[in-house]
């Protein structure tokens, strides 16, 4: 229960006696001046557009117009006033009133003061529009009501405004139109476009979904798109916070050639900025989200998108398409079950498409983040001008194919787990150490109790179509039934390798083992090179070549070839069996005699060069 002050709407005059005044006489007049020789105009409204004339006549206690009691205004602060009784009689003169001013029927008369030095004041409508809620254009918020007007009328109202902030309370809206005959059209309900200041789009916990009966791909003879829940374009800025995003496939009407069509939860393109946090994006026909802006290989422009704390999972297409853009950050998001929902599923299928269409991509970092349980790879990149791509311990996890398919130049992992089977992680038979696929303190696991569904893809890693790989220490392990990675001229530095069980065949290592690598199979192997401390089941293997120093530490010479010190009986020998020198090579001779040398260094590049002997022995 709370408390209401009832206040007297109308002034009352007394007459001497104390009784209501009655026929009395009110005159209002200049402040310390006589009223009634210096009047002001007086008016019975508080536009002034109503005269009232003086002397103001008493009814029962109360101004009177027409017989009913009025409250009467004056263009100014301060007057005089002479109060008479019926027969001229003073009762009081007063000649420094003071009025109060009306109450305005809207927020614009009323000022709005903000604190804080230098701050200027408004008014409280102009800072109350700052806000746009669409429950101001009528939006309901039940579930069951078509929001899609009021939706559409704010989007419109931030237009014009080039930009704001959109509020939409908590409560599930029903958004999103569709005419399904020839022509075809449909209405999306959140199309922000050419804003020029931020665009802000507060969900607080709102639920957004389509209509039941939506129609997609060809129905009835007509090509049918779904809803694009959120679709800004060529917007300065889009923040978009604590939204679920419903596409409701179980209730689309899917008809042929759904291939590429509509339908999705945020679709924002030619962005300069874009931040999506707290939104789990579901069960839409195409993709949870996708983002893309124009970016060209003669442009150092930066882009920022930044996804948060979201969540994308059985959407027909992709969890995340990432089709252009130059620094991307993604953080503790999870993508999963995509072509999954049971209704709709197209190619590729990914939990994320790293796919270059709107332009370049570069420099995008993903960070604590899942991808689990897609129909297609977990994480591809396979298509167009992507490159330099950063993951911080993410898990990929393939249960029905690969758990990672990047075959773009640059991408590194640090402290990732890959569990089921990964192919085409690398370039096509690039070998310039510049640009290798690397993976630091990262696990490859051939192990289904580390996956959530306790199924896994593929019977080993596929390596042998991604050469030159760099592991720098990481884990392999294959359990009964599963192998070590068939692999094709990777290198691996202080890396271990544990097959337990009856493996699934031969582990196709294929590569140069550096500093030590620990191997421990009950199966055999093939293609393990050494070039420093290897060993197998505990046992130290005969070194190929044993290298004291290796590229991974970074030694390149001016020309940024790649400088080797390796242990050989003959220089000349050993540049011929790998293809040629470069300069700065250096040869140890590991049958050293007296009066003979230390070594040979290598100064002209070649096969198999020309080579310099250094550091004599005493004879």
């Amino acid at each position: 229960m709370s408390a209401l002050s009832i206040e007297v709407p109308f002034p009352v005059f007394q007459d001497k006696d104390g009784q209501p005044l009655d026929s009395g006489y009110v005159w209002i007049g200049v402040a310390d001046l006589n009223p009634q020789t210096n009047p002001v105009s007086v008016y019975f409204d508080s536009a002034l557009t109503v005269p009232a004339t003086q002397p103001l006549r008493t009814l029962n206690g109360y101004i009177s117009s027409t017989g009913s009691p009025a409250q009467v205004y004056i263009d100014g602060n301060n007057f005089s006033i002479l109060v008479q009784d019926s027969k001229g009689s003073m009762i009081y003169n007063f000649p420094q009133g003071t009025g109060i001013e009306p109450i305005p029927n809207n927020a614009s008369g009323i000022v709005y003061d903000p604190a804080g030095t230098g701050a200027v004041p408004t008014t409280v409508q102009t800072k109350l529009r700052e806000t746009v809620s669409v429950k101001d254009f009528g939006a309901v918020g039940d579930g069951v009501t078509n929001d899609t007007d009021a939706f559409v009328a704010a989007t419109n109202y931030i237009n014009s405004q080039g930009g704001g902030t959109l509020e939409i309370p908590y409560g599930t809206y029903v958004v999103g139109q569709q005419l399904a005959t020839s022509p075809y059209t449909k209405t999306d309900p959140l199309n922000f476009l050419n804003c020029t200041l931020p665009v802000v789009v507060r969900g607080n916990g709102s639920k957004l979904m389509p209509p039941t009966g939506m129609k997609y791909g060809v129905v009835d003879g007509v090509t049918c798109d779904a809803i694009q829940l959120i679709h800004p374009v060529s917007c300065s800025s889009i923040v978009i916070s604590d939204l679920e995003l419903d596409g409701r496939v179980s209730t689309v009407v899917v008809g042929t050639g759904v291939f590429q069509r509509q339908g999705d939860g945020i679709v924002a393109l030619l962005c300069d900025s874009v931040t999506v946090s707290n939104v789990y994006s579901h069960h839409h026909c195409r993709d949870g989200i996708m983002i893309g802006t124009a970016v060209d290989s003669s442009t150092t422009t930066i882009y920022p998108v930044s996804i948060t704390n979201s969540r994308f999972e059985y959407n027909g297409r992709q969890g995340f398409s990432f089709i252009g853009g130059n620094n991307l950050t993604v953080t503790n998001c999870y993508f999963g079950h995509t072509g999954k929902n049971g209704f709709v599923s197209m190619a590729p299928g990914a939990g994320v498409d790293i796919e270059s269409e709107y332009g370049l991509i570069r420099n995008a970092v993903f960070s604590n983040c899942k991808v689990f349980d897609n129909a297609g790879a977990g994480l591809v990149a396979d298509s167009g001008d992507s490159a330099d791509c950063t993951f911080y311990d993410c898990d990929f996890i393939g249960t029905t194919t690969w758990s990672c398919w990047t075959k773009k130049p640059g991408f590194k992992y640090y402290g990732c787990n890959f569990i089921g089977a990964a192919v085409n992680m690398s370039v096509d038979y690039v070998s310039s150490f510049g640009t290798p696929t690397a993976f630091y303190s990262c696990g490859f696991h051939m192990n289904p109790s580390l996956s959530p569904s306790g199924v896994i893809y593929g019977v080993r890693m596929s390596f042998d179509t991604s050469p030159y790989m760099e592991f720098y220490n990481c884990e392999f392990t294959a359990v009964d039934g599963y192998a070590l990675p068939f692999a094709s001229s990777e290198y691996y530095t202080n890396c271990v390798f544990t097959q337990t069980g009856t493996p699934y065949s031969i582990g196709y290592l294929n590569g140069s083992f550096f500093a030590r690598n620990d191997i421990t199979t009950t199966g055999t192997l093939s293609g393990v090179t050494s070039y420093g401390f290897t060993y197998i089941n505990t046992v130290l293997q005969q070194a190929a070549f044993p290298v004291a120093t290796y590229n991974g530490l970074g030694l390149t010479n001016n020309t940024s070839a790649v400088q080797r010190i390796v242990a050989s009986s003959s220089a000349t020998g050993w540049a011929t069996s790998v293809g040629g020198a470069n300069v700065g090579d250096i040869v140890i001779d590991y049958s050293p005699t007296a009066g003979g040398f230390i070594g040979s260094v290598c100064v002209a590049a070649g096969t198999p060069g020309t080579w310099k002997t250094f550091g004599a022995i005493s004879a």
